[in-house]
């Protein structure tokens, strides 16, 4: 029963981050996280093909490996914790309950995404691929016909 209602909670998770990576008001990386961590627990075959999708995969896969988010994530993440303040205040110019969760929420957003380490360069499967061939004995034959 729980590892049934841990997928139906990934698959929510995975629709959602789908829809973040779509619209601005959404985050996507939270939910890309929240999936896997419930298809960990529930189906491996889930989780491997969440790791095989192209946009919500990359996200996956700068975590696991290096427990942060790339650049352009982060920047994307700061402008919608910085704009859905204004975008509260600006349909509701009141000092209320809404702006005030926003600006809260936002300001979570922004120490947390800050907090982050920053992956600067995704090392692909073709440069790991390369890195080892020269270090196999590859390298060595190319040294002796040279």
């Amino acid at each position: 029963m729980m590892r049934a209602i841990l997928m139906i909670a990934g698959g929510c998770c995975v629709l959602l981050a789908l829809a973040g990576a779509v619209l601005p008001v959404l985050p996507c990386t939270p939910f890309v996280l929240l999936a896997a961590a419930c298809f960990a627990r529930s189906s491996n075959r889930a989780l491997r093909r969440l790791r095989r999708l192209p946009l919500l995969g990359t996200v996956l896969r700068d975590w696991e490996q290096h427990r942060g988010m790339r650049p352009a994530a982060k920047f994307a993440a700061l402008c919608l914790a910085l704009a859905t303040p204004v975008i509260t205040f600006t349909l509701n110019p009141q000092l209320s309950i809404p702006l005030g969760v926003s600006l809260l929420g936002g300001l979570v957003a922004v120490i947390v995404v800050c907090r982050l380490p920053t992956v600067r360069r995704a090392v692909s499967e073709d440069a790991t691929a390369d890195t080892a061939k020269i270090k196999s004995g590859r390298s060595n034959k190319l040294r002796m016909a040279a």
